[in-house]
């Protein structure tokens, strides 16, 4: 598969782009200027992956670069500090004007709601930034070296309960 990865800053840029290429997919890298680490492009460059540095807000940019090597999906990977999208301290360009002015709320779920909405009208599906790396996540079962008494168990459960409650809210 063509797949984008647009790059934040941090290190699960590195590791997305390594599991999509050790999965044999062909990867065109957008790197946003303000936050990707520059070493990106290094282990992109040793991978055989094309590598594109555009400014936030440059939504357009983005989406014609990724239409243009092919990509029919993409995975958003790494932070972005939403704050320096809304505190004017970028130049957004009409497509990433549109986004802004249509969000409900301005928070990162709905940026990233919005930028999705844009990219799939552009026939680019985002997809989990995690479905790459399921060798790299804990499976279930207990971790440690003893399973939880009944009373931790009981926890967990009610626990899991809440975190589902508030994820579907």
């Amino acid at each position: 598969m063509k797949l984008g990865l647009i790059a934040g800053n941090g290190r699960f840029p590195f590791l997305v782009l390594e599991a999509a290429r050790a999965q044999g997919h062909e990867v065109t890298v957008v790197a946003a200027k303000e936050e990707t680490f520059p070493e990106l492009e290094h282990l992109a460059d040793r991978l055989g992956c094309a590598v594109h540095w555009i400014s936030l807000g440059q939504l357009g940019t983005c989406i014609k670069v990724l239409r243009t090597a092919g990509v029919t999906h993409a995975v958003m990977a790494g932070q972005v500090k939403h704050t320096k999208i809304f505190s004017g301290g970028i130049m957004p360009d009409l497509t990433f004007i549109k986004v802004l002015s249509q969000l409900a709320s301005k928070n990162t779920d709905g940026l990233i709601g919005a930028v999705a909405n844009v990219l799939h009208d552009n026939g680019i599906e985002l997809i989990n930034s995690t479905a790459l790396l399921e060798p790299l996540l804990a499976g279930a079962g207990s971790l440690t070296k003893r399973a939880p008494t009944p009373d931790e168990q009981r926890d967990v459960e009610f626990g899991y309960t809440r975190s589902e409650e508030h994820t579907s809210e």
